[in-house]
């Protein structure tokens, strides 16, 4: 992830350099693998949740929830301008 660095003005600028770093505007970034694990992870829990903890049916919960997380993300990549 680029960070735009600037740097702060002096209070006399006379006889000094001011100058700032600029790089290119910063993309929204992926989730790290742990972050998009803990948001698959909830999203599982709340669906199985919502449906009485019935046991059997964890893995279609997670694999939902995987789906879910792809899709926001998705979302979020087609439509930069709203971030």
């Amino acid at each position: 992830m680029n960070k735009i660095k600037i740097a702060r003005k002096p209070r006399s600028t006379r006889g000094k350099v001011v100058s700032a770093v600029v790089g290119p505007p910063s993309t929204p970034s992926e989730p790290s693998d742990a972050k998009r694990r803990a948001m698959v992870s909830e999203a599982a829990y709340y669906r199985a949740q919502n449906r009485g903890f019935e046991p059997g049916r964890e893995l279609d919960d997670w694999l939902a929830a995987e789906a879910e997380i792809a899709a926001c993300s998705l979302i979020r990549d087609l439509q930069p301008e709203l971030h």
